[in-house]
């Protein structure tokens, strides 16, 4: 029987995450699918009905998620932020909506990438030039 790894780590790709460290894991097909409709759509998400949808979205994702460098906000000396919706809510907006698409592109394997093998810049390939017959 092989084990299965269902960790990855995610990807960020803006300059200020450079040292930022997420390690989530994979999520079955429902959950994700239910982080997508949560993510969609133009629903005011101030509204009070809505919040709930903010809220069980940080839930999905702060479960999935196994370990961050993450500390408490202004901690002296540092403090590790603890692995929570209430956290993940907590942080800058734009910050969390790094993580979670970094967590969702992760579910569909892009940020992983793809291997290209080099042809060290040659044509692919020869592509004779015969006239047609008339």
């Amino acid at each position: 029987m092989v084990a299965y790894d269902d960790t990855v780590d995610l990807v960020f790709n803006h300059p200020k995450l450079d040292e930022l460290e997420v390690t989530a894991r994979e999520v079955d097909i429902d959950t994700y699918t239910r982080v997508l409709w949560l993510m969609s759509g133009d629903r005011n998400l101030l509204r009070d009905e809505n919040m709930v949808h903010v809220a069980e979205m940080n839930g999905i994702v702060a479960s999935a998620i196994v370990s961050w460098n993450l500390d408490v906000p202004r901690s002296d000396p540092p403090v590790p932020l603890p692995i929570t919706a209430e956290s993940l809510n907590d942080l800058p907006w734009r910050l969390r909506r790094h993580i979670i698409d970094a967590w969702i592109d992760a579910q569909v394997g892009l940020a992983d990438p793809f291997e290209q093998p080099s042809n060290g810049g040659a044509p692919l390939a020869e592509i004779p030039a015969t006239p047609l017959a008339s």
